[in-house]
């Protein structure tokens, strides 16, 4: 017998099974109680409110409707397998082994009925697998939702369903030849063996379908027809305790005779919106079942909030009246709008905590939070609500994120399969570096990345394991490789990189590159990875069998991570998938199919990136996605992200989808899930119903619409407080700042608008006051070192604030390095440019071949590959070849010469690499940068207070290139060897000024205020006026324009002097006056 036991709240459901298995326990104590749910959600919450009802919940068999009715045919009809060929992945499997053989882009003759196939499947093995998965799919809805289609096409019937009708028929029909029956071709003897299957005892003595809201036609026969054997009790949670069937859509009554019109108005509009789904289930229920006993257990309670109110006119199916306005405020439905998700969760916990705070009874285990895309919140949710010092802790569990995001390892596989199958990018091998797992097996510690990517960078790596794999993308040669870069390293470890004289070295046109001791060992752990990962590869470019791959991966896994207890638990998840795969595989008869990698990185990625519901209901706030048949009750129920276009969500079925282009009564649909599922969400809330929006842009405040849903609900609570939507929605929806750390959540200006955050109210309260500067009270020793090298020194003033982070604060220089790509370069910045010119400058001043100078540009990946580099190339040649050098530039270079400086207590030695007969001598083929420029001027005075023997004099000339193209030639006079000195010993104590705390000293902008100083001089007496003409270029410089950033925007700059001018200091103009202008005044053009 049928038993219906109907009610609008579903522990009131769960309180009927209880009481009832307790009353009427099975007659075997051994048996399991069989219950039909449709999700493993709602078997959890069962599971959880037996135990805590009767102190234990065992023996309990929960399957989903397919399952059971599939365990059902097993049981009563005698030689079925467990597992079926007709299973989806077994289906997709066996149609793409079809494709494969008959369809395959090569066959010489195809079936014209599959002419509509061949333009997809011509796009290769990858577009078969795909539509084959699609299809499997879209043919087990048939099996369920359209047996009749089924039938005819076994029987060489069509069903005049379309152009997409007779090649699907003729698929089925290939499918159908395997000898195993599917649930359509049993159906008929399923129902005609039941009387005999009770008689046997094969038949469970009751079966219990709890919390379903849909079914699809075949199991409301199944079930009904069991009802003549057994006991079938359908626990169904319905909104209304009256017949609302005719509550329809207003757009659906148009469509009606006017004699319907009028009956199908009645009826809440909430019901005739959202209901859908739950009408065509209940009409079913009343047309197609026989219900023996109809329990009704619906409740209501009493009307004392605004959210009761409504549920109390769902239940009563009764129109909202204008006469609730006192409860508009009260807070049991409050909509919230944001700019961003973030801000919809810090809004949220705020509330929670509010929440708690109000109501001692409340726990966290009454609170739940559901959101659309649960994937776009995860990582919020776990920054705000996780454990962190001085902020409130509120426990919770996420469900239902992708298994992808579950472990590091599972992450990690997913982008090792991502760089096997691709280019071996610079950022894809990386990537990979980020996993412990990997890391531990090639011994690589966290810091020894840094290494790695500092090497990586000198050795301009790009993409492509070696030349072959460059070859196969369209390369020429080894340009921009792994296998390139990594083996100039080791050149430069095993070979001298110059030659006696200071010319580069080639190696077999390798140009070798330093690498320190120190730093052997990681890249050589590095090198073992690439050459793993390049093994790995190489193997897996061959077609194998499924159980091929299978092996491949366990061997590449062994190969590549090294577990520890934490990583064998995702290891293991990963195992039952590939398990799985091959089962199907198996089960489908394909195990001798061959396959490419791409099919079997598709099967896995789909795996990983499948939902994770093993943590729903575990304890603390429930964090999970909006799933259908899964609307639990809850004290306080929260939906986030309910933005337009993003819930309800409407998937667009394919177009060869013949349920979607011929739908029925009872078809399921994602839009029509989403509505229902917001309307049992209505109807789950116990006390709050909390529903958020992104209602402004981040970007520019501009008003953003919510959910049409959620306009709907507002529409309903204006007529039940009789105001306008728009006016509620202006008054009513509580619009938050843009930032958390808004005054208004302070002020009490606004009592709906509040925050429990300490640290953000105790900086507000704290009393305006300027911005200190960067570690102003750091305490450092200003002992001058006893030696210094030259080297040293010059890479100081190059850039002081970045050397004082470096040298005094310890900071690496990678923080602020510039982020290599993993494109090829095709142009050439700045400086790349520059760097090619100078290296055929320096040819042309040795008289060495160009066509040499050309090689090495190539073999240290300077210029871009193929007829681009060898136009670039050409014009640095040509346009070098133009230049007419001076005598003084001419002149014969001398070798790198040493100096020892004494200046008081410090000895400064190095070597004065660019002299010439003619005096020193600096050359760039483009022009010269700021901080090479104040270098020039600090070597001015090095070697005139050094005065080494070899020059015929001591001047300095410098040779440049305009940024017109013009060649500019400036000479710095020699001066006395005890006015060096003394100007030495101002560089100096500047220097070690600024190894204590940052100066005010920017090349590019003290450099331009100094010429302009020096400048004003020249054509004033008036230091003051000099000054005051210097600074303005100071601050254009530094602060910059929209043509031109200032170097204000740098980013040590920006973090040292935040909040503060360091131009007004008065320190900046006197390291102007003291260092730069008594250099500049020697100097002539």
């Amino acid at each position: 017998m049928l038993y219906l036991h109907q009610s609008n709240r579903l522990e009131n459901l769960a309180h009927t099974f209880t009481a009832f298995q307790k009353n009427q326990p099975l007659s075997n104590p051994f048996a399991k109680e069989q219950i039909v749910v449709q999700s493993r959600g709602m078997g959890r919450y069962l599971h959880v409110f037996l135990a805590q009802e009767i102190g234990i919940a065992a023996n309990l068999r929960l399957t989903l409707p397919a399952s059971f009715s599939w365990q059902l045919m097993v049981s009563v009809l005698p030689g079925l397998q467990p597992n079926s060929p007709f299973a989806t992945e077994a289906m997709a499997w066996r149609l793409f082994g079809y494709f494969q053989a008959h369809l395959h882009p090569d066959a010489t003759s195809v079936a014209p009925v599959f002419e509509p196939l061949r333009h997809y499947l011509a796009l290769g093995e990858e577009a078969a697998f795909e539509l084959a998965n699609k299809l499997a799919d879209i043919f087990d809805q048939y099996l369920v939702y359209r047996p009749q289609w089924i039938q005819a096409w076994e029987a060489g019937q069509l069903n005049d369903l379309g152009e997409h009708e007779p090649w699907q028929a003729k698929l089925w029909q290939y499918l159908s030849e395997h000898p195993a029956p599917h649930r359509v071709r049993m159906w008929d003897q399923l129902l005609a063996a039941l009387p005999q299957a009770k008689a046997e005892g094969r038949l469970p003595e009751r079966i219990n379908i709890f919390g379903i809201a849909t079914l699809a036609p075949m199991y409301i026969e199944l079930f009904n027809q069991l009802a003549q054997y057994i006991d079938v009790h359908l626990f169904a949670l319905n909104p209304s305790e009256e017949h609302w069937g005719h509550v329809i859509e207003p757009a659906m009554i148009l469509q009606l005779a006017p004699e319907q019109q009028t009956l199908s108005e009645t009826g809440h509009p909430l019901l005739a919106s959202l209901g859908k789904q739950g009408r065509d289930f209940f009409d079913a229920l009343a047309v197609d079942m026989a219900v023996g006993h109809d329990i009704d257990v619906f409740e209501e309670e009493a009307h004392g909030s605004l959210l009761q109110q409504l549920q109390s006119d769902l239940l009563h199916l009764r129109l909202p009246d204008a006469s609730h306005n006192a409860r508009l405020h009260d807070g049991s439905i409050q909509i919230h709008s944001a700019h961003s998700p973030l801000r919809e969760l810090q809004i949220l916990k705020n509330q929670l905590l509010a929440l708690l705070a109000e109501d001692p009874s409340l726990s966290y285990q009454d609170i739940a939070v559901l959101t659309p895309n649960i994937d776009a919140y995860a990582p919020f949710i776990e920054a705000l609500f996780g454990q962190h010092d001085g902020q409130p802790y509120l426990p919770f569990t996420l469900t239902d994120t992708k298994i992808l995001s579950s472990h590091p390892f599972l992450f990690a596989f997913a982008a090792l399969l991502d760089l096997l199958d691709g280019r071996f990018e610079l950022d894809q091998v990386l990537a990979l570096l980020d996993a412990e797992p990997l890391r531990r097996r090639f011994e690589l510690g966290e810091r020894d990345i840094d290494i790695i990517r500092q090497h990586i960078t000198q050795m301009n790596i790009h993409w492509g394991l070696d030349e072959s794999m460059r070859r196969q993308y369209g390369g020429q040669d080894d340009a921009f490789t792994w296998a390139q870069g990594l083996e100039r390293l080791i050149l430069g470890f095993m070979l001298p990189h110059r030659h006696s004289n200071g010319e580069p070295l080639l190696w077999a046109n390798k140009a070798p590159s330093g690498l320190s001791h120190q730093h052997m060992t990681v890249l050589a752990q590095f090198s073992t990875l690439l050459r793993t990962l390049g093994a790995i590869h190489q193997a897996w470019q061959q077609p194998a069998s499924m159980d091929d791959w299978w092996q491949r991966i366990q061997d590449s896994i062994q190969a590549l991570f090294l577990f520890n207890d934490d990583d064998q638990t995702a290891d293991g998840h990963l195992q039952q998938s590939l398990q799985a795969l091959i089962e199907s595989v198996h089960l489908a008869q394909s195990h001798e199919l061959t396959v490419g990698f791409p099919i079997v990185k598709a099967h896995i990625l789909r795996y990983l990136d499948s939902k994770n519901d093993a943590s729903f209901l575990r304890g603390g706030i429930t964090f999970c996605s909006m799933v259908p048949m899964r609307s639990l009750p809850f004290k306080v129920l929260c939906l986030i992200g309910l933005n337009d276009g993003e819930f309800p969500r409407d998937e667009k079925a394919d177009s060869f989808d013949l349920i979607a282009a011929h739908p029925k009564k009872g078809d399921r649909s994602r839009r029509n899930d989403d509505q229902y599922l917001f309307l049992e969400a209505l109807m789950s809330a116990r006390q709050v119903l909390y529903l958020s929006y992104v209602g402004r842009s981040i970007k520019n405040n501009d008003p953003l619409p919510p959910s049409t849903l959620v306009s709907e609900l507002i529409d309903t609570v204006a007529n039940m407080t009789g105001q306008l939507p728009q006016i509620l929605h202006d008054t009513w929806v509580i619009a938050h700042p843009l930032q958390p750390f808004s005054k208004n959540y302070f002020n009490a200006s606004n009592p709906r608008l509040f925050s429990y955050d300490e640290g953000l109210a105790q900086a507000l309260n704290q009393p305006g006051s300027e911005p200190k500067p960067f570690l102003s009270d750091l305490d450092l020793p200003t002992t001058a070192a006893p030696q210094l090298a030259l080297a040293d020194l010059l890479s100081f003033w190059r850039n002081p604030v970045r050397a004082w982070l470096n040298q005094t604060l310890g900071l690496h220089p990678t923080y602020w390095a510039k982020e290599q790509t993993p494109h090829e370069p095709f142009a050439l910045d700045a400086g790349q440019q520059a760097r090619i010119h100078q290296a055929f400058l320096q040819a042309k001043l040795a008289h060495h071949d160009y066509a040499d100078t050309s090689t090495y540009l190539q073999a240290i990946d300077a210029l871009p590959v193929g007829e681009l580099g060898a136009l670039i190339n050409d014009a640095a040649q040509t346009s070098i070849k133009k230049l007419t050098l001076p005598d003084a530039v001419l002149s014969p270079k001398l070798p790198h010469t040493p100096i020892q400086i004494r200046v008081r207590d410090t000895l400064i030695s190095g070597y004065l690499g660019e002299l010439h007969q003619s005096g020193q001598v600096f050359l760039a083929a483009q022009s010269m940068h700021a901080p090479m420029r104040v270098n020039q001027l600090l070597q001015h005075v090095l070697f005139n207070a050094a005065r080494p023997e070899g020059p015929d004099s001591y001047e300095t000339h410098v040779f440049y290139m305009d940024k017109e193209g013009h060649s500019v030639t400036q000479t710095y006079a020699a001066f006395p060897q005890i006015q060096a000195l003394n100007l030495l010993e101002q560089w100096l104590a500047y220097y070690q000024t600024g190894l204590t705390r940052p100066l005010p000293f920017f090349a590019r902008t003290t450099l331009a205020t100094a010429e302009a100083y020096w400048e004003a001089l020249q054509k004033t007496d008036s230091e003051t006026q000099a000054q005051e003409r210097a600074l303005k270029t100071a601050y254009l410089r530094f602060i910059g324009n929209h043509h031109s950033p200032g170097q204000q925007q740098d980013q040590e700059i920006g973090m040292v002097f935040a909040g503060v001018d360091p131009i007004e200091h008065p320190e900046f103009m006197r390291l102007v006056t003291d260092l730069l202008v008594p250099v500049l005044t020697l100097g002539q053009h």
